[in-house]
């Protein structure tokens, strides 16, 4: 006897629209899932009902999963479930605490120093990385990470501990570009002291005494030593004469900021020299000789 033939075609209709839950009200699925649920809270009936499925079973399983309505049902569920923020926090405890494992650390060093994984995570590091999206993103988060205050005060103590070394100041000396290859050469002179010295008196000591005439501002622009970032600033020879100078007359000196200072260094120093004795002259009251 064939299987099913003892049922009308109607009652066989019947069961199948009860099985695809069609003619099913809202209130009985309802009822059928809380039932369900009940259920599967009981050991005995997990047990029951969890056994393996045959390979004939297990084959019609993975052909509907493979259906694109089936895929598709199935991924939304999966977001739906996903963005559960007690889903979230369970998956990341979990995640935490299976990491924090040694033979799952040994396991992910072991993997990640495989060359032809790290090929391929290089590779598809520089493809997102190479994103106008993801450029934009890594810029402007860059950008409000460096304006934070604590990053610019760790990053200037870091580079003044790095700067003050022996070994860095003397190998920026070697490097920097000496006689007419400096940017400051002007007219066979240097004022970064490639090309000529300074005169002995010319001394820190001096230099402190010429910024505290100044109060400590650039006579130029008027920026404070606090407005330049804390810089110290330069004290400039008027004339230009950095190795004849015996520093005896303070007013042939004058306090500059770096930008100040590089523009009365490598431009027209007729014109900076005339702008920086009118300065002396009206802030001190003094006739100077040209």
């Amino acid at each position: 006897m064939v299987k099913g033939s003892h049922h009308s075609k109607e009652a066989i209709e019947k069961l199948r629209e009860s099985h695809l839950r069609e003619n099913l009200s809202e209130e009985t699925l309802e009822k059928m899932k809380i039932a369900s649920i009940k259920n599967w809270q009981n050991l005995e009936y997990r047990v029951k009902h969890s056994k393996p499925k045959s390979v004939e079973g297990r084959k019609n399983i993975a052909e509907s999963n493979r259906r694109p309505e089936v895929k598709a049902k199935h991924s939304v569920s999966l977001k739906i479930t996903n963005a559960k923020p007690e889903v979230k926090a369970r998956r990341s405890t979990s995640q935490k605490i299976a990491q924090n494992r040694p033979e799952v650390k040994e396991k992910i060093r072991i993997t990640n120093a495989k060359p032809e994984v790290k090929a391929r995570r290089s590779k598809a590091s520089k493809l997102i990385n190479a994103r106008p999206e993801v450029k934009a993103q890594k810029s402007k988060a860059s950008i409000i990470a460096q304006n934070r205050p604590e990053v610019k005060a760790k990053h200037s103590a870091s580079l003044k501990i790095t700067n003050a070394k022996p070994e860095v100041k003397a190998r920026r000396r070697a490097a920097a570009p000496k006689g007419k290859d400096c940017h400051l050469y002007v007219d066979g002179s240097c004022c970064s002291g490639s090309l000529i010295g300074y005169h002995s008196n010319f001394t820190s000591e001096f230099r402190v005494i010429i910024r505290k005439r100044d109060n400590h501002t650039c006579m130029i622009c008027k920026l404070t030593q606090e407005q330049v970032k804390g810089r110290t600033l330069s004290v400039h020879h008027i004339f230009y004469d950095s190795e004849e100078n015996d520093c005896s007359n303070t007013n042939d000196f004058i306090s500059l900021c770096i930008s100040c200072h590089n523009k009365t260094s490598h431009s027209d120093r007729v014109y900076w020299q005339k702008v920086c004795e009118e300065i002396i002259e009206k802030n001190y009251c003094l006739e100077m000789v040209g």
